[in-house]
């Protein structure tokens, strides 16, 4: 889509050099047009695809375009409103983000309150927690019981995760310093990309972590309609 808004905006430039005459001034007044109607198309693209920076530059192009070409005010009324419509896609989106986020974190809270460190670490009982989970939402990937020196106590999920110790971890390290952390994108032992959300609890001198991994191709399906 670049590249046809590069090849259009190109042929009014040609056209604009050329202009002089009657008919060259058509032919630039035509590219100008044509041009318009790929940028159109590609923000309406970015719109139907949840690009909504990707929309918000096409518009600031436009609006910078009608401005050099003077091209009316019905071409800058239509780009400062997908300028508005743009912005307001991103704050959606990020609101939407941060609710997600919000929400899972809260049902780590309320799982590590009401059920506690033994409940939790006893055998069997993680898996039924991750089972219920799963049932009502299925956007984690595994769920862990970690102590205040890095170590799993309890782990259900997909990987062979029981002996690696998380202590020098960056993630381990944050949570230490706070009572929640939700990391960025990383590779970790498991070498996949994904994220987590860390809840840290009191335990006498000490503390333990409910860990929970979330799912990417959940959170893309989840970002893509937004």
């Amino acid at each position: 889509m670049r590249r046809a808004i590069e090849a259009s905006h190109a042929e009014v430039e040609r056209s604009r050099a050329a202009a002089g005459s009657s008919r060259t001034d058509r032919e630039y007044d035509d590219a100008i047009r044509t041009r318009n109607s790929v940028m159109r198309v590609a923000v309406w693209l970015c719109f139907r695809q949840g690009r909504n920076e990707e929309a918000e530059g096409f518009a600031r192009l436009g609006l910078r375009l009608a401005a050099e070409e003077r091209t009316g005010g019905v071409t800058v009324g239509y780009w400062h409103g997908k300028l508005a419509q743009a912005l307001l896609g991103e704050r959606r989106f990020e609101e939407a983000i941060d609710q997600f986020l919000e929400e899972r974190t809260m049902d780590l809270k309320l799982l590590s309150a009401n059920l506690g460190f033994e409940q939790l670490t006893a055998p069997g009982a993680l898996e039924k927690v991750f089972q219920s989970l799963q049932s009502e939402l299925g956007c984690f990937t595994d769920l862990s019981i970690i102590d205040d020196e890095g170590r799993h106590l309890a782990y259900v999920g997909p990987y062979d995760l029981m002996a690696r110790n998380y202590k020098e971890a960056p993630w381990f390290k944050a949570v230490k310093e706070r009572k929640v952390y939700v990391s960025d994108v990383f590779m970790g032992f498991r070498e996949q990309p994904h994220f987590v959300i860390a809840v840290k609890n009191s335990l006498g001198d000490g503390f333990w972590i409910m860990r929970a991994t979330v799912d990417t191709a959940y959170f893309d399906r989840m970002v893509a309609e937004v």
